[in-house]
């Protein structure tokens, strides 16, 4: 048996078919658990490599093989013992993203991915199935075949997982290259990015079964229903090892136990938590911010254990005893639950917003602000600089690959300055970067962001909503009965989607294709998107200007309808759009500052 790392261009580039077997279970991937997850590391890494040159690779976990006999000078083959979601997600989406090259003419990266997903007719032996490097088991394939042809409708196959997969990332690449204006560089570099991303920048461990290996027992061992050996079980094993606790053998911990180590006590530390292949026992995420957070330095995951026996040994030899590092990995988890539960009631917005923005990597510096016992006020400068620098790289689209290395950093100059300057650290540490990895959006940028980008498309629901959320409470004087924005709004489009019946261009452009395309764009920035209750959001639909506008003047309790409904022009068009995205840039900029305008206190 051997083990190596191999990238999708090493994996699909020579002929070779890949065949999962009857015993394996059908495609069942799903796109919150495991698509989307995925697409977000791809579009990061694309970025990475057009902003920087280049991008670290992504592990996606381990797939294990058998080659099996084949004659000489015919095509590879080889059985998926293990890893078939994994692989058949792979080809779906090196498929799709080839797809969407092809039709906007990059014809390059479009050759070059096909080569990954297509074995040319010498090599197929006669059997058109062989064209496909991976063929899925007996109960997908209609829907396979379906889905991976150019020359066959899917139409049939709809409530097919694999035909799903495939129509999801075939969306997200099309938006991907929207971003870029047509026949420009800046265009070509993207799609050649985003063939780079999937070609050659995520990485598999194959596991190569030696020909003695039976296959079966092999699947029926990796997918035993043993409980594996965590990270944080080898922490634990260790901890009551060298502090000498006699280990009850059945039953309840012993009260010595539950002191050096309180995490068995309560189920919560057992949920897994992540998205996709990153899932892990929330006390073994903890394990790993607490480490970042002691270490100051990067923390990977699956290496716990050995940074923690490097960690104590040095803790050691600077005096410290093992029962204090105990008591110290307890108190911050207290605190690390009091964070992930969202009950620490001063910062519930700040942390409420980091949970929407997906922002874990920040977990071990927030740890260190909330167990540095900082002032109210400065620790209210801190998070509103931090939150302030989030915001505004997610509505610009900055990745956030580089936060671990960035976050570590600030950590380290928190550790060595005096706790009282913590926020003036905070502020100027990350208003100093001047790498775009870490560059905190000025308000210009924004300006455009909000007047230009459609954020419909690139941001998800729940970061859009944020945004229009943060400029509804601000909106909120102390005279307003409320403070507190109404919770579960949904986003409004002013003018709809479909404009085309109510909203129709004027006679000189109605036929004019870059008029059209403009319009498609503009009803997707933010300048022409509200927030409604689910009630009043199916009624208004794709109603004309002065049904829409009636109907939240009777209805909407929103300041932010109360300005659209007042504020706004009879006719509501590209200029409206375009002045509305103005005005919502004056308040998100003020929402979130820049760093030479956040408040104290």
């Amino acid at each position: 048996m051997k083990a190596n790392p191999q990238h999708p261009q090493r994996l699909f580039g020579h002929p070779v078919h890949y065949e999962i077997p009857a015993f394996q279970r059908r495609y069942v991937w799903k796109q919150e658990d495991q698509w989307e997850p995925l697409w977000e590391d791809v579009e990061a890494l694309a970025r990475s490599i057009m902003d920087e040159g280049t991008a670290e690779p992504h592990f996606m976990g381990a797939v294990v093989l058998q080659q099996t006999d084949f004659a000489t000078a015919t095509i590879e083959r080889r059985v998926v013992v293990d890893g078939q979601q994994r692989l058949t997600t792979l080809q779906l989406l090196m498929d799709a993203i080839q797809e969407v090259l092809e039709d906007g003419d990059h014809s390059t990266p479009s050759r070059r991915l096909s080569r990954l997903v297509v074995n040319e007719e010498e090599y197929r032996d006669g059997n058109p199935d062989r064209a496909f490097k991976v063929w899925p088991t007996t109960v997908d394939r209609d829907a396979y075949r379906h889905a991976m042809s150019n020359e066959l409708t899917a139409t049939g196959y709809a409530a097919s997982r694999i035909v799903q997969a495939h129509e999801y990332f075939r969306g997200q690449a099309e938006q991907w290259l929207d971003q870029f204006a047509r026949g420009t560089g800046e265009r070509e570099q993207a799609a050649d990015a985003l063939e780079e991303a999937v070609s050659r920048s995520l990485e598999i461990v194959v596991i190569d079964l030696g020909e003695s290996d039976d296959p079966h027992v092999i699947f029926e061992t990796l997918n035993a229903r043993g409980t594996p050996l965590l990270q944080s079980d080898m922490v634990k094993n260790k901890l009551l090892h060298e502090v000498g606790v006699v280990r009850a053998e059945a039953g309840e911990a012993t009260v010595e136990e539950q002191e050096i180590w309180p995490f068995d006590q309560d189920e919560w530390w057992a949920v897994e938590v992540g998205r996709g292949l990153q899932r892990r026992p929330r006390i073994d995420v903890y394990l790993n911010h607490w480490l970042t957070l002691r270490n100051r330095e990067e923390m990977k995951p699956y290496d716990e254990f050995r940074a923690f026996d490097r960690y104590a040994d040095a803790q050691r030899a600077a005096g410290e005893t093992i029962r204090g590092l105990a008591r110290d990995l307890g108190d911050v988890g207290t605190i690390f639950r009091d964070v992930e539960d969202v009950r620490v009631p001063n910062i519930a917005k700040f942390l409420e917003r980091r949970n929407v923005m997906n922002v874990g990597v920040v977990t071990p510096l927030l740890l260190w602000l909330l167990d540095s016992d900082l002032p109210p006020a400065r620790l209210s400068r801190c998070l509103t600089a931090l939150e302030s620098f989030l915001v505004r790289r997610v509505v610009c689209g900055y990745s956030a690959r580089s936060y671990g290395d960035l976050f570590v950093g600030l950590i380290r100059n928190l550790s060595d300055t005096e706790t009282q300057n913590a926020d003036e650290v905070v502020v100027s540490y990350l208003g100093g970067q001047t790498a775009q990895s870490g560059l905190w959006p000025g308000d210009e940028e924004m300006r455009q962001r909000f007047v230009t980008a459609p954020l419909y498309w690139y941001l998800t629901r729940g970061r859009l909503r944020m945004v229009l959320e943060g400029v509804e409470e601000a909106l909120r004087t102390n005279k307003a009965e409320t403070g507190e924005v109404p919770r579960n709004l949904q986003i409004e489009h002013v003018m709809p989607q479909t404009w085309h019946p109510h909203w129709p261009l004027p006679n000189d452009l109605s036929d004019d294709p870059e008029a059209i395309s403009a319009r498609d764009r503009i009803v997707h920035t933010i300048g022409n998107l509200t927030l409604v209750n689910d009630r009043l959001n199916p009624a208004l639909s794709n109603a004309p200007w002065d049904t829409k506008r009636e109907s939240l003047a009777n209805h909407s309790i929103l300041f932010l309808n109360k300005h659209l409904v007042n504020k706004s022009p009879n006719v509501w068009d590209e200029t409206a759009i375009e002045e509305r995205a103005n005005w919502l840039h004056k308040r998100v900029v003020t929402v979130w500052p820049n760093a030479d305008n956040v408040p104290f206190g």
